[in-house]
């Protein structure tokens, strides 16, 4: 198998962010049938480009990893600054350990044009080992020579010296320079890129990583267990493009107490608000997002037995419009616990809603219950664990 890594050597005694793989196309099928047997799941590619995604979650280390496969020597979120080199890099790779890497001036020269063309500028804890990387680089071998054949003045040479001088504002003003020289010597091609690029940035859709399908986390338990602490930490350390979506339907606000006088306007404000987060959660899971749900509409299961007609009937429109989610979480603790952490409801009306959550069975929808009376730490890494597991399965059904 004809494969090298683009970046990330550094980090791989304990792997942060995306590691970046260059494979030959013959073998693309051969190393996503290597990742499938070691735990890794393909989550998509994306609509313009050729990239593939794989991650895979260790729980023991709370670690995830992440693979980005291309076939292509290309730069720019949709791969729109497009290189022929990709023979170049593979021909002449090293082996340094384990790994196969590209020879410490390809290297260079790559990582360079990932920050300008992917980024638009080195960040600062990065110019220092650039510029050190530079000292002993050469403006020669694959990726110097397409540059210095584009239209315009932006040698190699001279953005090398730039480089080395440190001079990161004349840096970022040659690259404006070599993008657009970049993209007139593709043709319409990369013009087209670019304008999507833009045009999909406006609608809000410019991460389009296309982790398809995407997968809706209902978050439940009782007040005091830490739903709202769970969800966002998920939104903040899951690996995958996430978003976070408030599903709270009950309110006592100023415009419900004007429109309690008109029988009905309640409920249909309630209804309303059901179909607009509906469609929102809808639509992220089109993206390809995992949706954390808060207080998602099943907490219509707690109407407990004192509860009116209409309170009966309001919560059954609830579960009969909601959405069914992939993976529901139950955050489980005694009623005392849930009572002296938030100090609202009762022991009692705590305990029932707890026996409510016990007793649910919602059609395809995974159930799990999480111990919230342990460390959130330890409730957050058993949470992306079982994340992870609806994920590896999904793959492996698609795979069948």
């Amino acid at each position: 198998m004809d494969w090298l890594l683009l970046r990330g050597e550094e980090r791989m005694q304990r792997p942060t962010g995306d590691i970046d793989v260059l494979v030959a196309p013959v073998d693309l099928g051969v190393f996503d049938g290597v990742l499938s047997t070691l735990g890794f799941a393909r989550l998509g590619s994306s609509l313009m480009t050729t990239r593939r995604a794989y991650v895979a979650y260790v729980a023991e280390d709370d670690l995830w990893l992440r693979f980005d496969v291309v076939s292509r020597v290309a730069f720019g979120e949709l791969l729109e600054f497009d290189t022929p080199t990709a023979d170049a890099f593979l021909a002449s790779k090293r082996r340094v350990g384990a790994l196969l890497l590209p020879t410490p001036n390809d290297a260079f020269w790559h990582l360079l044009l990932h920050y300008m063309l992917d980024r638009e500028e080195i960040p600062e804890r990065w110019r220092d080992v650039v510029r050190d990387r530079a000292m002993s680089a050469e403006a020669e071998g694959p990726l110097a020579s397409f540059l210095d054949a584009l239209p315009g003045d932006s040698t190699s040479h001279r953005i090398l010296a730039t480089v080395r001088a440190a001079e990161w504002t004349s840096l970022h003003d040659v690259f404006e320079v070599v993008r657009e020289a970049w993209l007139r010597s593709q043709g319409p091609t990369g013009s087209v890129r670019r304008g999507a690029h833009r045009a999909l940035a406006r609608l809000g859709l410019s991460q389009w990583t296309a982790f398809r399908p995407g997968l809706s986390v209902a978050v439940l338990g009782p007040d005091g267990a830490g739903k709202t602490t769970l969800a966002v930490g998920l939104r903040e350390s899951l690996a995958i493009p996430t978003r976070y979506l408030y599903m709270g339907l009950w309110k006592e606000g100023t415009l419900e107490r004007l429109l309690a006088h008109a029988p009905g306007l309640n409920l249909l404000l309630m209804l309303w608000r059901l179909v607009v987060r509906s469609c929102k959660l809808n639509y992220f899971r089109w993206r390809g997002c995992i949706v954390i749900l808060d207080r998602f509409g099943y907490d219509a299961v707690l109407v407990t037995e004192e509860a009116t007609w209409r309170q009966r009937v309001t919560a059954a429109l609830v579960l009969r419009l909601s959405r069914e989610p992939d993976l529901i979480l139950v955050l489980d603790l005694p009623g005392e616990v849930a009572f002296d952490r938030k100090g609202e409801q009762d022991v009692a009306t705590l305990d029932e809603w707890r026996a409510a959550y016990r007793a649910m069975e919602f059609g395809r929808a995974q159930l799990v219950f999480l111990d919230a009376t342990e460390p959130i730490d330890e409730v957050l890494r058993r949470a992306t664990d079982s994340i992870w597991q609806t994920i590896r399965r999904r793959a492996e059904q698609k795979r069948r």
